[in-house]
């Protein structure tokens, strides 16, 4: 197992983040040829089968519980992603947006529920900083952002979903093997996901030269790396943290958008990027009484 600090963790579930928060570009243009089920079911399938040699003894290791915990997380993976397609076919794409990061508030009121352990006030402020940053970033120039449609309901149920999944990964990932533990979930969301495919969409092979690059793209950096790994860095820090450092995914998309497909940010989204790089450094400022 790979040795880490809490440090060196979180600065992998930075780059975890990072990472991807930039597999939109790719995902779009897979997108042109196949539905959303179909692409997630082919990206996962081969991850875990590409990430199966350098796994076995540790796969075949895993318990009974385990396999379990892999297979709820891996379930929770996959209803966030239903909840997320379903939400952008009926609602305004920046209010589902905003609607699923606030799973970064979620996340700390869950655990705070779960524990009876609150936050502190340096860390509660940090969370509203980012929050508010994450809504001049994602929210943007639209006069009619909510319409309490059903859409919006669908973006709230991936953000409850993605926070309590980040609460079943820092559980298992403190007690299962976490590096098996995040190969086995990249199973069960292929498996999820293609069995979605059947069931909503019509699933086919790729045919396309660049879609396949696309594919295989995320499945090496997105799906073996930014899933994969999530465990293993999770192992090393808190719930709260992770929640807390998620907030960077917005900066990522949004430059990420404006590097490859040239996509516009005005000065209240790099205001609203200012606040995440804020809300990210406030809970280890010490103030001097």
């Amino acid at each position: 197992m790979l040795k880490l600090n809490k440090t060196r963790a979180e600065i992998l579930l930075t780059a975890i983040i990072l990472v991807r928060s930039t597999s939109f570009v790719m995902s779009k243009i897979a997108l042109n040829e196949l539905n959303t089920f179909n692409l997630l079911g082919i990206r996962f399938l081969i991850a875990f089968i590409f990430l199966l040699p350098f796994s076995l003894k540790k796969l075949i290791k895993l318990n009974l519980n385990a396999v379990m915990h892999a297979a709820l997380i891996g379930g929770a993976l996959s209803a966030v992603m239903a909840c997320e397609v379903t939400g952008l076919k009926t609602a305004n794409a920046s209010s589902v947006a905003f609607i699923e990061n606030t799973f970064i508030v979620l996340v700390p009121l869950f655990n705070a529920l779960l524990t009876l352990k609150f936050p502190s006030l340096k860390n509660i402020c940090a969370f509203a900083i980012a929050l508010t940053g994450v809504a001049l970033l994602t929210l943007k120039d639209n006069q009619e952002i909510f319409n309490f449609n059903i859409g919006e309901l669908f973006a709230l149920a991936a953000a409850v979903l993605y926070a309590l999944t980040i609460i079943l990964i820092d559980r298992f990932s403190h007690k299962d093997d976490p590096i098996a533990l995040g190969v086995a979930q990249l199973g069960f969301i292929g498996i999820f996901a293609i069995t979605l495919s059947f069931i909503f969409e019509s699933p086919i092979i790729p045919q396309r030269l660049i879609t396949w690059q696309m594919i295989l793209t995320l499945v090496i950096f997105s799906s073996c790396f930014g899933f994969a790994l999530q465990p293993l860095a999770q192992s090393k820090t808190t719930a709260e943290r992770v929640a807390l450092l998620w907030s960077l995914a917005p900066v990522g998309g949004a430059l990420s958008g404006y590097v490859f497909l040239g996509e516009h940010i005005n000065a209240v989204g790099f205001l609203g990027m200012a606040l995440i790089l804020l809300a990210m450094l406030l809970p280890n400022l010490k103030f001097k009484n």
